[in-house]
């Protein structure tokens, strides 16, 4: 299949869309619809994220998050100049409010038309859908210990309880007068306290006042109106509740974990700002500074570039809240494996003294079950050689994280990932540091598919090419960007939420240091190098000789190749998921042998290396061909090399469970060697 396309639609088109009543695979939520609340429930079967290009008609959001069922809210904006529209189950299709107005309920019968059991459908209304604009939505549901919408009317009383469902602390309250004109959303947060209240549609700090919340602390089951604001008789009111987990949630595969957190921070003032520990890593984070100054209210999140680089200021992108500007970015806030970080002296996030309070929502947490939501290979089997280029609008079927592209003839790898930014490249075939190739890649900001910049660069030419993409997913795949510091029994914290079975190390700052592997077979007290062909080495520095858990991996002292303080580091993790994909090893036997992966069909993509001596890293996929011909092409990771075969020698053929070694080459199956391999399904 073909991997470009002339650059004919905007940067942001969506994936998987038809138009005119057609529909979007939103893949920042994606897990099951939720058919009935059950402790156990997965963050992403109640909250979403999704970019997507404007039709001028009918679009069907699917992104997993049953709203019909369930009840909800969905948060609409255009990322050019535009208001942040807020719909939700309770006031009913068509009807929204807008954060930066004081507007009341309005009714367009071409906005949000309806909402579903798995998404949501937008009309044609031009501040969320207009033809040529790129938008994002935020979609929550409904419940217990994360989220509520209650609406009532006012009756004029200081005071008066308004009873709620979340059965949880209550962290941050969102209310707007919606039967009548001219009150602004009062927001309470935990941090704040209900002595004051804050307004959305303002950047000003927070206020001392009874105007809100009655100088009354919201409980697990009701919150506290007053009069002015909040009350008023005769008029309705919508409550938007977001919980404040602290241990004592229920979510997740082991039914105890935490999905949502309101707290504070102090800043520094600067680019080593304040670590806020949440315990897991964000997809999604609101900010407002409250103690002074004039700061606008802001929320960055995974898909629109909120990155950790460690090593250069992040290009996250800020949806301002209380004003219609343009997203844009500055006042970075960077994700942790526990937590975020800010990375550079901005007031809106970050001035020293300043008090900030956040919302910060989990990313997304099932393990996955269907390896083509995770993985995907494409082939440019044509290239088209014009500057400007972009994938197929159909694959990869997901928001990409780690790309690794390689022309068929001779030339280097080049390797992206989100967490870095797509302006730096790394390459698996030699040790350089990473490089800018500003413009090469447009960013990773969408929800499918991937696009080259003006430059064409590394996406661009003639020549055939192929490209492996992965999604980060629980259980399955992480990455993490850490900065070396030189210590011994260094501990790197990991979002995996799975013991790491395999870890490739690469030093982005110096030019000479190899790709590191840990590998289970190998132990912790031995490593690859993935950009060359020596067999395993020993060494108790490199990963301390201490195996990785399920939270953290260890790290030697000062070996530049790892953990130099003077240095920054990325690090890819990977394990084996049921019927997705397999790390193992296998002894060589000189014939012919099959490898059991556990997969109901061949693998799609084959990574082999002798542990025991010299040999290359070899890669086949199922795009170019794992057949029986006994002559599929591979390429070699540490190699710069052209697409080869070998006619038999070095080749794998299909097995219904993972793959059949058909070669006797000392690369993949001499006798007494043991080989370990890398299988996606």
């Amino acid at each position: 299949m073909s991997l470009f396309m002339p650059k004919k639609q905007p940067l942001y088109a969506p994936m998987l869309a038809t138009f005119g009543g057609g529909s979007i695979r939103g893949f920042g939520g994606g897990g099951a619809a939720g058919g009935g609340a059950v402790a156990g429930d997965n963050v992403e079967d109640l909250f979403s994220i999704d970019l997507y290009e404007g039709t001028g008609s009918n679009l069907t959001i699917t992104n997993g998050v049953d709203l019909s069922g369930e009840g909800g809210l969905v948060i609409q904006r255009g990322r050019h100049s535009a208001n942040t529209f807020l719909f939700d189950t309770e006031s009913g299709a068509t009807k929204y409010t807008m954060t930066a107005s004081t507007q009341g309920l309005t009714t367009n019968s071409s906005s949000l038309q309806s909402f579903n059991s798995d998404g949501f459908t937008t009309g044609s209304y031009g501040g969320t859908n207009s033809s040529g604009y790129d938008y994002l939505s935020y979609s929550l549901r409904k419940k217990e210990g994360f989220f509520d919408v209650v609406k009532y009317t006012g009756n004029g009383t200081n005071g008066r309880t308004v009873s709620h469902n979340l059965n949880a602390t209550v962290g941050m309250i969102w209310i707007k007068q919606i039967g009548a004109s001219g009150e602004a959303y009062h927001v309470y947060h935990r941090s704040v306290g209900a002595t004051k209240r804050m307004l959305l549609n303002s950047a000003n700090a927070a206020a001392t006042t009874d105007d809100g919340f009655y100088n009354t602390e919201p409980t697990s089951t009701e919150f506290t109106v007053a009069y002015n604001g909040t009350n008023k008789n005769g008029t309705d009111y919508i409550a938007y509740i977001w919980a404040h987990n602290d241990g004592d949630a229920s979510f997740g595969a082991t039914g105890d974990q935490d999905i949502v957190k309101c707290g504070s921070y102090t800043g520094n003032g600067s680019a080593d700002g304040p670590n806020v520990d949440l315990g897991w890593e964000p997809q999604w984070v609101l900010v407002k500074r409250v103690d002074a100054g004039t700061e606008n209210w802001v929320i960055f999140d995974h898909l629109r570039q909120m990155n950790n680089s460690y090593r250069y200021a992040n290009n996250g992108l800020m949806a301002i809240l209380n004003n219609t500007n343009a997203e844009g970015g500055a006042g970075f806030a960077d994700p942790l494996p526990t937590g975020f970080k800010l990375s550079r002296d901005e007031g809106v996030t970050n001035q020293s003294g300043g008090t900030y309070i956040y919302c910060a929502i989990r990313r997304d947490m099932a393990v996955p079950t269907d390896a083509t939501k995770v993985f995907d290979i494409v082939e440019n089997t044509n290239g088209t050689g014009v500057s400007y280029q972009e994938i197929s609008a159909t694959e990869p079927p997901f928001p990409i994280d780690l790309v690794a592209h390689k022309w068929l003839g001779t030339r280097e790898w080049d390797v992206a990932d989100r967490m870095r930014g797509a302006d730096w490249f790394l390459k698996f075939n030699n040790g350089d540091a990473e490089a800018s190739e500003g413009g090469w890649l447009d960013g990773f900001d969408r929800m499918a598919g991937i696009s080259a910049g003006s430059n064409g660069g590394v996406f661009s030419g003639t020549s055939d090419s192929i490209g492996y993409y992965w999604k980060r997913a629980s259980g399955y795949f992480d990455i993490v960007a850490y900065k070396g510091d030189g210590s011994s029994n260094r501990q790197i914290n990991h979002g995996l939420n799975a013991t790491p079975e395999m870890i490739w190390i690469k030093n982005r700052s110096n030019a000479t240091r190899d790709w590191v592997v840990y590998n289970k077979t190998l132990g912790a007290s031995a490593y690859l190098e993935l950009s060359n062909s020596q067999g395993q080495q020993s060494s108790s520095t490199a990963f301390n000789g201490t195996s990785p858990t399920d939270s953290v991996f260890s790290l030697g002292s000062a070996w530049a190749n790892t953990n130099n303080s003077s240095y920054y580091y990325v690090a890819y993790l990977f394990a084996s998921v049921d019927g997705v994909s397999h790390i193992g090893s296998y002894s060589g036997n000189g014939s012919s042998q099959n490898i059991d992966c556990g997969f109901s069909s061949t693998a799609r993509f084959v990574l082999i290396k002798n542990k025991n001596a010299t040999g290359n890293w070899l890669l086949w996929d199922a795009e170019r061909g794992i057949t029986s011909n006994n002559n599929d092409p591979y390429l070699t990771l540490n190699e710069q090399s052209a697409s080869q075969t070998d006619a038999g020698a070095r080749d794998i053929g299909p097995y219904s469970g993972g793959f059949q070694l058909t070669g006797a080459d000392s690369d993949i199956n001499a006798s007494s060697n043991t080989y370990i391999f890398y299988a996606i399904a």
